[in-house]
């Protein structure tokens, strides 16, 4: 599992107080053994909620927006363990990672279920897959415009004409 630096740093406090080097960072108070997965009534969820203080209405209900979220009456964000996962995959995607990595880093079975979920953070890369091909095929190493060009015909027949010139 691949963590960032700047995370590990903030673990150090949690690692030095840990029973043993093999210790897991957070475990179940008394016996030591892993943490449940996140329900709607355990710690993760009692955590944001204390953070995140969702407004309740008159009749003691939370509050919930068109999205049928909660509001935060502070700015700290009502999000999920999930949610967490998804902002996970998006930043190792948006940081350049490939999909074969992200797929591990998840635990899923194969690429292919990563894509399928994840494929469509891809798109913005199409700009990017341009830039470098265009560099590729001038020789250009340095500096490749990352504005793609537009090619634009007047008439949809000279598509069909230029088309019919590849080989």
């Amino acid at each position: 599992m691949a963590v960032p630096t700047s995370v590990m740093t903030l673990l150090v406090p949690v690692v030095e107080a840990a029973r043993s080097p093999s210790a897991l960072l957070w475990s179940r108070p008394g016996d030591g053994s892993p943490l449940r997965p996140p329900t709607t009534t355990n710690w993760f969820v009692k955590a944001v909620y204390r953070l995140a203080q969702p407004e309740k209405g008159e009749d003691g209900e939370y509050v919930r927006d068109e999205d049928d979220k909660l509001v935060s009456t502070t700015d700290f964000p009502v999000i999920s363990a999930h949610q967490l996962r998804h902002t996970a995959a998006s930043l190792m995607i948006r940081s350049g990672a490939h999909i074969k990595t992200v797929q591990r880093q998840l635990g899923h079975k194969s690429a292919a279920m990563t894509l399928d979920n994840y494929g469509h953070l891809y798109d913005d890369d199409l700009d990017e897959v341009a830039s470098r091909m265009d560099a590729a095929i001038t020789g250009q190493t340095e500096n490749p415009s990352t504005n793609p060009v537009e090619i634009q015909f007047d008439d949809p027949r000279q598509l069909d004409q230029e088309n019919e010139k590849c080989p």
